[in-house]
């Protein structure tokens, strides 16, 4: 088959870097002719009513700027709406706090940055003509584009932070446009409570709108990606759009031996936190079961006078075991500035069994946050107060 054909001869594609140059099979060669409806960048939006940047990859080549608009990094982990869930492990999906949008979405690509759909992040914009795309997935693999391996050398010329590519048409830069439509539930949209879209990974480059309006971009390849959805998100239909571009000035420090894919490589959610949320957590744990835990704690007037957070530790596997649990304790929670608080606790757990390569031993660590009233309310499940649990894998 065609597409077949394309990736044999993307695997024989061969770089010559004591030459500086690509031998690129005439097959291969990245199309030049675009639809009507796709335009350079620095045309005007159509629809004044869209704030649409004059250059929407320009910032993706500024070294400085790996985001903007982007939720800082945390530890891995999902907060569920209850400590039951979080005992269990259970899927994703069973928590009314977690939205898949993984599947297929509207998709178009085009061969050099900054070449976009006018007016692509409207609603009422017609995508009727395009194209779809699987989310995860590779554009190079969904017959969009052609995999490109390499393993001491770039597949663009040295000159940061710029990007030549090093075949025949020095600007390409593949890029694509993706458009999905979504409904939140109603109580998304409760006070209290605060939605964000999650991305785990993209390559190399995306950024993202919400309704026409602009969330964020981000420059990480294989790290997630969240921005905050709310106050955006609206009841009904809501328009997602994200443009991708596969190589930013970033590109410089991921070069390595590999194959260079393009597009949404982990899938993308949307969830729910409340207000008072977990917002990192740092765990320490020793050989001689000296457990630490350290959690921030975000978003709430008087955080210090809301319930304690409490933690159990178990043997992985055998959560639900009441029995089987090796300790509980509090921690204790020490407010800062801006709303901030930090809640912490050491405690010696016995009888531990150590963690090796041979043995790996592991426990499950349960970080529950209950529900309690804000300052000054009566009604806990209106407030920003909400109950929350996460799991977490311990090895010590």
């Amino acid at each position: 088959s065609r597409s077949t054909t394309r990736r044999v001869l993307a695997m024989s594609w061969c770089w010559q870097a004591d030459r500086g140059r690509v031998s690129e099979p005439e097959a291969m060669q990245p199309q030049q002719a675009l639809p009507q409806y796709i335009e350079t960048a620095t045309t005007a939006a159509a629809d004044a009513a869209v704030d649409v940047v004059a250059n929407p990859v320009a910032d993706w080549f500024d070294p400085e700027i790996v985001c903007r608009g982007r939720e800082p990094p945390r530890a891995n982990f999902f907060a569920y709406e209850s400590v039951e869930l979080a005992k269990a492990g259970a899927p994703l999906g069973s928590s009314t706090r977690f939205l898949d949008l993984n599947g297929k979405w509207k998709f178009v690509w085009s061969p050099h940055a900054g070449q976009v759909p006018r007016g692509f992040q409207r609603c009422n914009f017609d995508d009727r003509a395009w194209g779809q795309m699987p989310v995860p997935g590779n554009w190079e693999l969904n017959g969009q584009g052609f995999p490109i391996y390499t393993n001491e050398d770039y597949c663009f010329y040295a000159k940061p932070p710029g990007i030549k590519y090093r075949g025949k048409d020095r600007q390409y830069n593949p890029t694509g446009v993706y458009r999905h439509s979504f409904e939140p539930p109603a109580d998304w949209l409760a006070k209290g409570v605060e939605a964000f879209l999650h991305i785990g990974a993209v390559r190399c480059g995306c950024k993202a709108w919400l309704n026409g309006v602009e969330l964020g971009f981000s420059t990480d390849s294989k790290v997630p990606a969240e921005f905050k959805l709310t106050p955006h998100l609206r009841l009904g239909r809501n328009v997602l759009a994200v443009l991708v571009i596969s190589w930013n000035a970033s590109a410089y420090l991921e070069g390595q031996d590999m194959w260079w894919l393009s597009g949404f490589t982990r899938g993308v959610f949307a969830f729910l936190r409340p207000v008072r949320r977990i917002k990192d957590v740092h765990i320490h744990a020793s050989a001689r079961g000296m457990l630490r835990v350290d959690v921030e704690l975000s978003g709430a007037s008087n955080i210090a006078a809301c319930s304690p957070v409490s933690c159990e530790l178990f043997p992985r596997g055998q959560e639900d075991v009441v029995e089987q649990k090796v300790c509980s304790f509090d921690l204790t929670v020490t407010p800062r500035i801006g709303g901030l608080a930090i809640a912490s606790g050491c405690f010696q757990c016995d009888g531990i069994l150590p963690w090796s390569a041979e043995t790996p031993n592991l426990y499950t660590l349960i970080i529950n946050v209950p529900e309690a009233a804000a300052e000054n309310s009566t009604a806990p499940l209106a407030s920003a107060c909400r109950a929350e649990a996460i799991q977490l894998g311990v090895g010590f």
